[in-house]
């Protein structure tokens, strides 16, 4: 499916940022069972590193920014 594709890029590319904002989507709506934030932390903390300059990066920042405060 289309995350984990994602997930292998992202892991084999870290520094790859185009679309990653879709990623950060794909990981916002997931309901499975396992936690996602942990996923779009590491996410939003790579996109960081590469370029705050990019809309992907706070793209990425704001789903995990929703996605920890619907946790609450």
């Amino acid at each position: 499916n289309a995350q984990s594709s994602f997930e292998k890029l992202h892991r084999l590319q870290p520094t790859f940022t185009s679309k990653m904002d879709i990623y950060a989507y794909l990981l916002y709506i997931d309901k499975s069972e396992y936690d996602k934030i942990t996923t779009l932390e590491r996410l939003a903390n790579d996109m960081h590193q590469v370029s705050v300059n990019i809309p992907e990066t706070w793209t990425v920042i704001g789903y995990y920014s929703l996605k920890k405060k619907s946790q609450k």
